[in-house]
């Protein structure tokens, strides 16, 4: 009965893969 958790968890793990993707497209200009 975590979900409030759960969708916390969810949307930190979305926003650090975007993060990485950002960084990895800001490193191959």
């Amino acid at each position: 009965m975590n979900s409030q958790d759960d969708q916390i968890n969810f949307e930190m793990t979305i926003n650090i893969r975007y993060s990485d993707r950002i960084t990895q497209f800001s490193h191959n200009k």
